[in-house]
């Protein structure tokens, strides 16, 4: 099964780039009415548009809708909202670099991605991930420098991740 073309998706829908939006531009059946807004929330939070009965991700729909062709990786929602599918927070990634953007895990202790708080050492320890590798940047006596170390070291490995 081929996937959708950008002329066809511009042909049936209308996708506005401010909103992030997309509405009918045609009838395509009950579910479906001209004008109305296009497509459904999924269990995991995102946007989803249904097109001659298979499913599209509305943020994919996007990319395609503006650049006229498929995102090669991932897209990836830059501020994290599921639902924001603004063509200004959305970006093309590898799946490394889409896991770069993730929110805090819930048991962080310093507010901080790989910054927590060592038991054993007393001290805060500081760790990185690259290309699934975790590299330990030290322990830290005060979570300040900690937090330091951690953002230097995203700058060195991580130079594409939205601050």
């Amino acid at each position: 099964m081929t996937l959708i073309t950008a002329q066809e998706v511009r042909r049936l829908l209308n996708y506005d780039a401010e909103t992030g939006l997309f509405t009918n531009r045609v009838f395509r059946g009950l579910r479906a009415l001209e004008g109305a807004n296009a497509g459904s929330l999924t269990s995991g939070g995102y946007i989803e548009i249904s097109i001659r009965r298979r499913k599209y991700a509305a943020h994919r729909l996007a990319w395609l809708y503006v650049y006229g062709e498929w995102p090669r990786h991932n897209v990836d929602h830059i501020n994290r909202i599921k639902t924001d599918n603004r063509i200004s927070n959305l970006r093309d990634v590898t799946q490394i670099e889409n896991g770069q953007n993730k929110s805090l895990h819930c048991n962080n202790t310093s507010g901080i991605t790989g910054v927590d708080w060592h038991r054993k050492n007393k001290r805060w320890r500081v760790r990185i991930r690259v290309n699934w590798q975790s590299i330990n940047l030290g322990y830290y006596a005060n979570l300040s420098d900690a937090i330091e170390a951690r953002k230097s070291a995203e700058l060195k490995y991580h130079p594409y991740r939205p601050r």
